[in-house]
């Protein structure tokens, strides 16, 4: 079932995601942007995006850039 696998991602990059690792928070930015997993929040994609790009990963550097440029997440356009 693709929904219970996509929770399980999500759970596991929650864990790894709270030990510290970008790569992961980056993914769980993803879950949440794209509602895999987890409900669809870009208040909480932009979380761990910014988490993520604090922590140097160039991706959610990106990330952080369109949803300021975008204005999502409740981020200021």
């Amino acid at each position: 079932n693709e929904e219970l696998e996509e929770r399980s991602q999500f759970e596991k990059y929650s864990e790894r995601a709270r030990l510290g690792d970008a790569a992961a928070q980056y993914e769980l930015g993803q879950c949440y942007n794209q509602g895999k997993g987890v409900e669809k929040s870009m208040t909480d994609a932009a979380k761990y995006f910014k988490i993520a790009a604090d922590n140097g990963q160039v991706d959610a550097c990106r990330m952080m850039g369109w949803f300021y440029a975008e204005g999502k997440g409740g981020l200021p356009q």
